[in-house]
């Protein structure tokens, strides 16, 4: 007969005895956790890692809910700002790819051009959608943040119609109406003789 000792600790104990019977463990059964007593371990200060709280974590809730109603609401107004500022972070990379287009006419350049027109009126279009997922109840306003959300898109759209009209794409130069214009008839016409 084979027996083994075990060396015990404080939240683990077993049921009979502290040596176990190798031949005749078929089980695990005689083993049991008390995790009542876990709480009760107490480390030394040198073995606690930092920042551990020994003993509960507990919370103070107010009674009232306006106060997580408040903190809800100013979360939605944070969460929409956030959404204002992820298109306006998309700025520097748009302004690198209108760099990297040059200004001569090529597949590419038509790729990058309709990418840079097509995403903000995509996002003028849906701007009550993007915030549509803040709007709880209907006292939820959150017109500040459309109107902030729409100014940087115009501001994406301005810079695609400045890139076409410097590419030569968008006639606002007087030579491209020329056909448009009267022909004056001349005041003097002067013929050459013998």
């Amino acid at each position: 007969k084979a027996e083994v000792q075990v060396p015990t600790f404080p939240f683990c104990r077993a049921t009979s005895a502290t040596s176990i019977n190798l031949y005749s463990m078929t089980s695990l059964s005689k083993w049991s956790l008390d995790y009542a007593s876990v709480n009760s371990v107490a480390l030394p200060e040198s073995y606690q890692p930092i920042g551990y709280i020994s003993g509960p974590i507990s919370k103070a809730i107010e009674a009232t809910g306006s106060n997580s109603e408040q903190e809800r609401h100013q979360l939605k107004h944070k969460a929409a700002w956030q959404v204002v500022t992820k298109q306006l972070m998309n700025l520097p990379m748009s302004l690198f790819m209108m760099w990297m287009m040059g200004s001569s006419l090529s597949i590419w350049t038509f790729g990058f051009l309709g990418y840079l027109m097509y995403n903000p009126i995509r996002a003028l279009l849906n701007v009550n959608n993007e915030f549509k997922r803040f709007q709880d109840r209907p006292e939820d306003s959150f017109l500040l943040h459309k109107i902030s959300y729409m100014l940087v898109t115009l501001v994406y759209l301005g810079l695609g119609a400045w890139k076409c009209s410097a590419m030569g794409l968008i006639p606002s130069s007087q030579a491209d109406w020329l056909e448009f214009v009267a022909i004056h008839e001349p005041q003097e016409i002067s013929l050459g003789g013998m």
